[in-house]
């Protein structure tokens, strides 16, 4: 529990607490007390399930962290009795127009999750590729991701290094059935930050905003004011996704 606890774990990326509290990993512990959570561990390493969380000395002196706190003490014990309650969806990658078309059809009368990734300008480079790459009104489009708690479908228009990733007539019936989807209002439509850097991207590239569309990270800070607002901190701390960076 706390910071020094975690720290003491981490042999890699340095995380703070609260991005990673309420965190299932699964790792294992070789001779000289180092954790690992991927790679081949040294011989005579224990496997070892960990669930980092906020110290209680903390949690005294911010309340609002009471609930966040006594929900990662329960999944605590269902993780380590190997009750966790999460299944990841099954998901599929650029699938053909028709296909997509399809899948998106299923979420008629119902709802579906979305999010954008985003890339910087091709002739940029260093700082300023990293600048622009968070400037919605100068980013290039990655991909798009949609999908509920049982598929989920990631389209991808360009590589982690900005090249193409798809051939550009099947970019351009994709992008027209991701249009049709982002103004189907049939589909009850939400995301993370969607109501503000996502709608810039998507008006960008589709001409259009996606409605009727929630932007959960708005009733997040209305609900818990003083946690962190980021996607990976909601979902560990209302389900039991596991980790989504390293330790």
């Amino acid at each position: 529990m706390g910071a020094v606890a975690l720290k003491a774990l981490q042999s890699r990326e340095k995380l703070s607490i609260t991005e990673i509290a309420g965190a299932p990993i699964t790792g294992s512990l070789d001779p000289q007390v180092v954790f690992w959570t991927s790679g081949e561990p040294p011989l005579g390493s224990i496997p070892l399930r960990v669930l980092p969380t906020v110290h209680p000395a903390f949690v005294a002196r911010y309340p609002l962290w009471t609930r966040q706190f006594r929900a990662h003490v329960q999944k605590a014990f269902r993780f380590f009795h190997g009750n966790i309650r999460w299944r990841d969806p099954k998901y599929i990658l650029n699938p053909e127009p028709s296909l997509l078309r399809e899948i998106i059809g299923r979420f008629r009368g119902s709802y579906c999750v979305y999010d954008i990734e985003t890339c910087p300008p091709d002739h940029l480079e260093g700082r300023a590729a990293r600048k622009h790459a968070l400037k919605p009104a100068t980013a290039l489009l990655r991909c798009v991701a949609l999908g509920n708690q049982h598929l989920a479908v990631i389209c991808f228009f360009r590589t982690i290094d900005g090249a193409l990733a798809m051939p550009s007539d099947k970019a351009g019936q994709t992008m027209e059935v991701l249009r049709d989807f982002f103004s189907d209002t049939s589909i009850a439509k939400a995301g993370w930050n969607s109501g503000g850097y996502d709608c810039v991207v998507i008006e960008r590239y589709f001409g259009i905003l996606p409605k009727p569309s929630l932007d959960g990270i708005l009733l997040h800070r209305l609900a818990e004011p003083e946690a962190p607002h980021t996607l990976a901190y909601a979902g560990m701390s209302r389900t039991d996704v596991s980790a989504w960076k390293e330790a």
